[in-house]
C-alpha cells in the first residue's frame, strides 16, 4: 500500500469516525471490568469477614457468599464481551467494510491511468 492511500484512509471522516468510536467502547468497557474486580478485591482485602458468611436461604450452606459473588464478575466479564462483539459485528464491521471500499475504489481510480504504460 502506498502513502497516498495511507494517507487517504487516515483522512477517511468514516475512518476516523470508527477509530474514535471504538475508542470509546473500549475505554468503556474497559473500565467497568477494572472497577468490578477492583471492587471485589477490595472487598476480600478489607471485608474478608462479610465475604466469608454463607449464602442466605440455603439450608445448612457452606458456600460463602463471596463464591457468588465472584462468579458474578466472572460472568460481568461475559457480558462486557457480549456487548463488544455486537457493537464490532453491527457497527465496526458495516464502517470497516465502507472504508475497504473505498481503498478499493480509490486503489483502482489511481492506478488506472498506469494500465497503459505496462507492457
Amino acid at each position: 500500500m502506498d502513502d497516498k492511500t495511507v494517507d487517504m484512509i487516515l483522512n477517511n471522516p468514516t475512518f476516523l469516525d470508527l477509530v474514535r468510536r471504538r475508542r470509546k467502547l473500549t475505554v468503556t468497557l474497559t473500565f467497568l471490568m477494572l472497577a468490578a474486580y477492583g471492587l471485589f478485591l477490595t472487598g476480600i482485602a478489607f471485608f474478608p469477614d462479610i465475604l466469608a458468611i454463607p449464602v442466605p436461604y440455603l439450608t445448612y450452606s457452606v458456600i460463602p457468599i463471596g463464591i457468588p459473588i465472584a462468579i458474578g464478575v466472572i460472568c460481568f466479564a461475559f457480558v462486557l464481551t457480549g456487548i463488544y462483539v455486537v457493537s464490532a459485528n453491527r457497527d465496526f464491521d458495516t464502517q470497516t467494510q465502507i472504508i475497504k471500499q473505498a481503498t478499493y475504489d480509490y486503489q483502482r481510480l489511481s492506478h488506472s491511468g498506469d494500465e497503459g504504460s505496462r507492457p
